[in-house]
């Protein structure tokens, strides 16, 4: 066999070699490329972005995870312009890590922040926490009612917040389902149904039919 017969079947290896290792290199770039809009969705939460502006913390939140995706996009352009590494994949893998860092912000966003500021479950938690000899069923209960009802205000907080989401609308001291909002029920019941939820929590009846039938 000819010596280059021999260089060609080498450069054909080191060619299946390279090949076989350009996945691998972009599948790495993408992780990396992801974490930067992790860490800004972070940054911008810690400074207080939007906090004034939008009260409700998730709809803030969504709205700093499309901040943060429009920075990733910036810096990483940016960055990859700057940078040695080249590859005509730069676009697509842009893309992908913003979203894929999108994702998992929003993702975040309602498993941990807003379980934090909405769960009644967080909540007792937290006042188990505060007595370390322990605390009876009763004593939480009272406390549901006179500190995450009463003093906390949560009917009121949880009213104002959906009457800005557009699902209830306020007429005189009663509240009232848009139709925005009886669309939202009835598509938890739905998804409820579907994955063994408690319907209980949308299916309650209302105080005044339970008052009509114990007359």
């Amino acid at each position: 066999m000819s010596n280059q017969s021999l260089s060609n079947k080498s450069r054909d290896g080191d060619r299946r070699r390279l090949t076989a290792l350009n996945p691998l290199r972009d599948v790495a770039t993408l992780i990396s490329l992801t974490f930067p809009g992790i860490v800004i969705f972070i940054a911008l939460f810690w400074v207080g972005f939007l906090k004034q502006s939008s009260p409700i913390l998730m709809y803030r939140g969504i709205s700093i995870a499309i901040a943060a995706a429009a920075l990733q996009i910036v810096f990483l352009s940016k960055a990859w312009r700057a940078s040695r590494y080249h590859s005509s994949a730069k676009s697509p893998l842009i893309t992908a890590a913003t979203a894929l860092a999108f994702a998992f912000n929003i993702a975040f966003l309602i498993v941990v922040p807003v379980t934090v500021d909405r769960s009644v479950t967080v909540f007792l938690l937290g006042q188990i926490s505060h007595a370390p000899n322990g605390i009876s069923a009763a004593e939480l209960r009272l406390a549901l009612v006179n500190k995450y009802v009463d003093q906390y205000d949560a009917v009121d907080r949880r009213m104002r917040e959906q009457s800005l989401s557009g699902n209830v609308e306020a007429k005189g001291e009663l509240y009232k389902l848009t139709a925005q909002g009886t669309r939202f029920i009835r598509f938890s019941r739905f998804v409820g149904s579907i994955f063994g939820a408690d319907l209980r929590y949308v299916t309650a009846e209302s105080p005044e039919n339970k008052t009509n039938e114990s007359n």
